[in-house]
């Protein structure tokens, strides 16, 4: 990974790699848009580089000695509410991986953004509280540079269908993109990101049975195939304990459809005497979830899990 020219990706799969360092920002208080920044040829020398998190409600952007603003009200003044952020970001990614699937992540964007790569529009995403993501792979230049930009509104009033919070009281919203960004490469057969409102993804983890003396885990795992064809599939979950040691194993395999998404519902046999969680003893086990083809990982996703129950 090189920082000197942007994010540099070469290794293997699968990846998720972290670009919070080298982004450019500028603030446009007008509150039509402005859409010259979405060009890849867009010269942005001029601009301060940030890193993520970042938010422009601070006296480093604003000159303005306040906890968040001078005028932490739209009523007060307009200037850093009803305007436009606007956040660059350059990566290469090697052309060995051409065949797989490229995605990027957005831990929290505060609180309505706009995504665009080499120019191409991308999406939107409404809400600063939830995590969400997106599928870059149809506009990813290989062994070239490529160029990433992120206009994000702060507006408490939104014109975008009324985003909560539409008023705060006296809590303010910090305007910009103040979570983790990620950048991730996966094989066609991949554990599809938990959180999306479009799917399943992810794991969804239980325990049906648990007493001090004994527990079983349940495990619901979604795997997508995003190959021409259907694939054997194998799901191998493991549980190991806060030492790293295996308590339990469960695999499953079946075929999975060219473009279906498909659940894999694993229950682990009975784990002696687990270690309760308590505030007392956090203790912590730990899910791993494996996938195969032909023998070969294709991608590989981690939960936590604690054990423990409450009664009144």
């Amino acid at each position: 990974m090189s920082e000197m020219s942007g994010t540099k990706i070469n290794e293997g799969l699968p990846i998720s790699k972290t670009i919070n360092r080298d982004w450019k920002f500028s603030y446009f208080p007008a509150s039509t848009e402005d859409f010259t920044p979405i060009g890849a040829d867009f010269d942005d020398q001029a601009w301060p580089a940030v890193a993520i998190p970042h938010t422009w409600s601070t006296f480093e952007t604003t000159g303005e000695l306040h906890p968040f603003i001078r005028n932490p009200s739209e009523k007060d003044s307009d200037f850093w509410w009803y305007g436009w952020g606007w956040y660059r970001k350059r990566f290469t990614i090697e052309d060995c991986y051409q065949s797989q699937k490229i995605f990027l992540e957005f831990d929290g964007v505060q609180k309505y953004s706009k995504i665009w790569l080499n120019g191409q529009y991308i999406g939107e995403h409404k809400g600063g509280f939830t995590s969400f993501y997106f599928n870059v792979t149809h506009a990813v230049r290989f062994n070239e540079e490529n160029v990433l930009s992120v206009e994000v509104s702060n507006r408490r009033n939104d014109n975008f269908g009324g985003i909560p919070p539409m008023t705060a009281g006296n809590w303010n919203l910090y305007g910009g993109i103040y979570r983790d960004v990620r950048l991730v490469i996966k094989d066609r057969l991949h554990i599809p990101f938990q959180g999306s409102a479009d799917h399943e993804g992810g794991t969804f983890i239980t325990t049906p049975e648990l007493t001090a003396e004994r527990g079983k885990v349940s495990v619901r795992t979604f795997v997508k195939n995003e190959y021409d064809h259907t694939v054997p599939c194998t799901l191998r979950t493991t549980i190991v304990d806060a030492e790293n040691r295996i308590v339990a194993s469960i695999e499953e395999t079946k075929s999975i459809a060219s473009g279906a998404l498909s659940e894999f519902d694993q229950t682990s046999a009975e784990i002696d005497r687990p270690n309760l969680w308590s505030p007392d003893s956090p203790y912590l086990y730990k899910v791993i979830s494996q996938v195969e083809m032909n023998e070969q990982i294709t991608d590989e996703y981690e939960s936590p899990l604690g054990f423990r129950w409450f009664e009144w």
